[in-house]
């Protein structure tokens, strides 16, 4: 097995990422040198699936020059189908790694930051605040990098699940009893992990008993379970971010400290694009020539692709500005929908389908077999009329773009081509 690309001319060292214990200890001794040193060359985690071909013509989207970025990384593309590469700094992770772990064991924010050095993050730190985590994700991945920079930041080992092979919460059960219990225990997983978890509800429990946390984030967390995580005992942490932003900088709807939200072009609802600024922000994406996103107080600001409200000061994110499904004329958000039918037991992606007279169909897509369109329909009760799905496609499984993200855009492509075929139901129904 490769384990590392030919260096690319400008200098960037290709580090292969993963989900395996090899990847995981690779990455991690890669970041502990990019956090320690000033002048060590820029690091692209990759792919562990990508080629050294495809890696060279990654990396030859770079547009400008790399500045302070030690570590890159490529976007799910969730946008426009193609990722883009993010260039972080060591202040971008640390900042970010630092605020996690005073604010999850509710300590008070340090006083630094923004440092620029592992050793400065680690001064900053409070030993309350010392932590373990156990790995689930993939480390080319923001979620699974910051695993690992929290825990060079808390000077402890991880502890290694090997997920290469596909997540096994017994695995994870395993891994927390590992732990001597002299820190506290986090672990950070998608909502798809965190379902296989509360199927056990004896297994959950367990995992429940050992960890002091569990953050979950990369798609919304459906209701049935986080309602089963909460009677496992679990204590879970939404998190919300990206790898623009270093990862999560918004727990529970709560901002980190040194992260500043708000919104811009606020409806007549309350809600608006969602802009997110502190020193874990990145200033643009490497495959544009120039920064974009303008300096801050805190660092840089970034306007995100995501529709939020603030109520309180806490941040409900409602779904992507670019999700939004135009029919009949009228403006319909998907996710806002799959919260209405998730409540109602019914879990599935609402998509826009091409379609003469609605100029899209609202379509519900679901891997339940005997889901019909008209039980979908009557869970939405007397929600008005665009609100309500005209077709259903059942699939064996919904496609992922990057870990636990749901790819809309080719289940869209998908229920498409089925209903084309005849499969599934399509009507117009009052």
């Amino acid at each position: 097995m490769t384990t590392f690309a030919p260096a690319d001319p400008n200098g960037i060292v290709p580090v292969v990422g993963g989900r395996d214990a090899a990847a995981i200890t690779r990455v991690l001794r890669t970041l502990a040198t990019a956090l320690a040193q000033d002048a060590t060359p820029p690091n692209y985690l990759s792919d562990p699936a990508a080629t050294p071909s495809e890696i060279s013509r990654t990396l030859g989207r770079i547009r400008r020059p790399l500045a302070d970025a030690r570590i890159i990384v490529q976007t799910s593309g969730s946008t426009t189908g193609q990722g883009n590469l993010v260039g972080l700094s060591p202040t971008n992770v640390l900042s970010s790694a630092l605020a996690t772990l005073v604010t999850l064991a509710d300590q008070p924010p340090p006083t630094t930051l923004a440092p620029a050095t592992l050793d400065a993050a680690r001064s900053a730190l409070p030993p309350k605040a010392r932590a373990t985590w156990v790995t689930g994700l993939p480390v080319h991945h923001i979620a699974g990098l910051q695993v690992l920079t929290r825990s060079l930041l808390a000077d402890t080992e991880p502890i290694i699940v090997d997920t290469a092979a596909g997540f096994d919460p017994a695995a994870l059960a395993a891994a927390a009893e590992r732990h001597d219990g002299a820190t506290r225990l986090y672990t950070s997983l998608v909502p798809t992990q965190l379902r296989e978890v509360v199927a056990d509800p004896a297994l959950a429990r367990r995992i429940g008993e050992r960890f002091d946390a569990i953050l979950v984030g990369g798609a919304a967390l459906p209701p049935a379970t986080a309602r089963a995580a909460a009677q496992a005992g679990l204590n879970i942490v939404r998190t919300y971010g990206m790898s623009e932003t270093g990862g999560g900088c918004v727990y529970d709807g709560r901002t980190l400290p040194g992260v500043q939200v708000s919104l811009t072009d606020v409806d007549a609802h309350g809600v608006g694009l969602i802009r997110l600024a502190g020193a874990m922000v990145v200033d643009g994406y490497l495959t544009d020539a120039t920064p974009t996103n303008p300096r801050h107080r805190l660092g840089h600001s970034i306007l995100t692709s995501d529709l939020g409200e603030l109520t309180g000061g806490v941040l409900n994110v409602i779904g992507r500005a670019d999700d939004v499904i135009i029919t009949g004329g009228a403006n319909v958000s998907p996710q806002a929908v799959e919260q209405l039918l998730s409540d109602a037991g019914m879990e599935g992606i609402i998509v826009g389908v091409p379609d003469p007279r609605w100029g899209e169909r609202l379509t519900f897509v679901t891997t339940t077999p005997g889901t019909t369109l008209d039980q979908v329909r009557a869970a939405l009760g007397t929600r008005p009329a665009e609100q309500r799905p005209r077709a259903l496609v059942t699939l064996p499984a919904l496609p992922e773009r990057g870990p636990g993200k749901i790819d809309r855009r080719r289940i869209a492509s998908l229920a498409a081509a089925r209903l084309a075929s005849g499969e599934g139901e399509s009507r117009d129904p009052r």
